[in-house]
């Protein structure tokens, strides 16, 4: 019998479950910073970039076990650091990536086991060759 595969998910789709309005600025091109440094896993299909969903949950887990031991630490907890937004406000960034971690736990729970992503390639346009 045939496993089931999954929903895979291209860099954008992962970036828009992850910030769905775009507060915290993970981007596409933050997603394939990750699989580039080799935290999170994916595979060439077709010549696209994809992201299984189980590879996606394991990395978010790997976050949560890293910010559970940061916390367990004894002794005075290490002074925040804030990064400035583009419009002047001040964010905490492990507020901003814990939020986006329980938006995307959020996400893949809801998500449908035999959900596929939409097909979002488009009309395709005709191929033009260039003159010599």
């Amino acid at each position: 019998m045939t496993e089931h595969i999954g929903p895979l998910y291209s860099p954008t789709q992962v970036a828009r479950m992850l910030d769905p309005e775009g507060e915290i600025g993970i981007t596409a091109a933050s997603v394939k910073s990750e699989i580039r440094s080799g935290r999170l896993k994916a595979i060439k299909f077709a010549g696209k970039l994809c992201i299984h969903e189980k590879d996606l949950r394991e990395r978010l887990s790997c976050h949560d076990a890293v910010a559970d031991q940061g916390s367990s630490q004894s002794g005075p907890a290490p002074a925040k650091k804030n990064t400035g937004t583009s419009n002047g406000e001040k964010t905490d960034a492990s507020a901003a990536v814990a939020q986006a971690s329980l938006a995307a736990k959020k996400l893949l729970k809801s998500s449908s086991p035999s959900s596929s992503p939409p097909d979002t390639s488009g009309p395709s346009a005709p191929v033009v060759p260039m003159r010599s």
